[in-house]
């Protein structure tokens, strides 16, 4: 990055050149996460929030080859896939951790603490962590009785350890709302369904039912544009989220509470808004993607920028 003259320094500006402009600028102790990356930072390995995406791309490659004829991979065989998929799973558990290094730590430069072993943020719901129930379904299905029994193991301490909270809807911001999703498949899982309808009550709380396009189902999201969004480097507002993807994971928690309580027109209507309103953030005329409705009454628009959009598109 610093060797402009390189032919790597090259490449990276004829690639990304206004990128490489602003990382250059403050490269390499004064850059902030959400810009550049070194390498260091592409090899951690604490934050938990990462596994279940990964996995749910290893779990969807294995599905493709394990139950299409002809199978839809080729690269591997589906047992490769699942492997993989498990062994993401159970890394969520051994490595994921500490959210922050310690500032003695990044000061001198060294690598960043990892508390592992369902310490820190591994002992909280995830965003699409739901997947891990899907997985454990096809392990079993599949005969893979260890590897189902590891799994297994891990996601009831954490069930244990969420029910012994009144509010065990815990993430890396106090503003969030991205663990009931896979808090609520794992409890109705074990047969908890007292605490996975307070989950669905605590969702349903804070999404409304309004007859409005940009409310209806919409979660409430805050901050999301400044660390993600187009507007970042001259954000300075607290500017509502619209349509942002945590919307798509409490459809996950309302539907099925409305499958449990099927005569409760409200909730059907309830989650078929947070589900559906996502669909929006896609623009009609290039089908791209973006994070969500700006907001702000000034704006009223789509965010320039995907960000993590995806989540959404996984569980829809």
């Amino acid at each position: 990055m610093q060797r402009q003259g390189s032919s790597q320094g090259r490449a990276a500006a004829a690639a990304a050149p206004l990128l490489a402009q602003t990382c250059r600028r403050c490269w390499p102790d004064r850059c902030p996460w959400n810009q550049c990356w070194s390498e260091q930072h592409s090899l951690e390995s604490w934050r938990a929030y990462n596994y279940p995406h990964v996995t749910a791309v290893y779990w969807s490659l294995y599905r493709l080859g394990r139950r299409f004829r002809p199978a839809r991979v080729r690269r591997h065989g589906w047992r490769w896939y699942l492997q993989r998929a498990h062994g993401t799973a159970m890394g969520m558990w051994e490595h994921g951790g500490e959210v922050f290094p310690h500032e003695q730590q990044r000061v001198a430069g060294q690598a960043w603490s990892k508390v592992g072993n369902g310490q820190g943020t591994a002992q909280w719901g995830l965003m699409v962590g739901s997947i891990f129930e899907s997985l454990l379904r096809d392990l079993l299905l599949e005969g893979w009785a260890k590897e189902a029994a590891e799994l297994q193991q891990v996601m009831e301490r954490r069930v244990h350890r969420w029910l012994s909270m009144p509010f065990p809807y815990g993430s890396e911001f106090a503003w969030d709302n991205t663990g009931h999703e896979e808090i609520a498949t794992w409890l109705l899982a074990y047969g908890h369904d007292a605490q996975a309808a307070q989950t669905a009550d605590a969702v349903s709380a804070y999404t409304s039912l309004s007859p409005h396009w940009a409310y209806c189902g919409s979660a409430r999201r805050w901050w999301d544009f400044a660390i993600n969004g187009d507007a970042r480097p001259k954000y300075n507002g607290n500017e509502r989220v619209l349509h942002h993807y945590a919307g798509a994971l409490n459809s996950v928690v309302l539907f099925d509470r409305a499958l449990v309580a099927r005569e409760d027109v409200w909730l059907w209507r309830l989650a078929s808004c947070a589900a559906g309103g996502p669909l929006t953030t896609i623009r009609p005329s290039s089908g791209a993607a973006s994070m969500g409705w700006h907001g702000d009454p000034a704006k009223l628009r789509r965010d320039d920028l995907s960000a993590d959009w995806g989540r959404w598109l996984h569980w829809h």
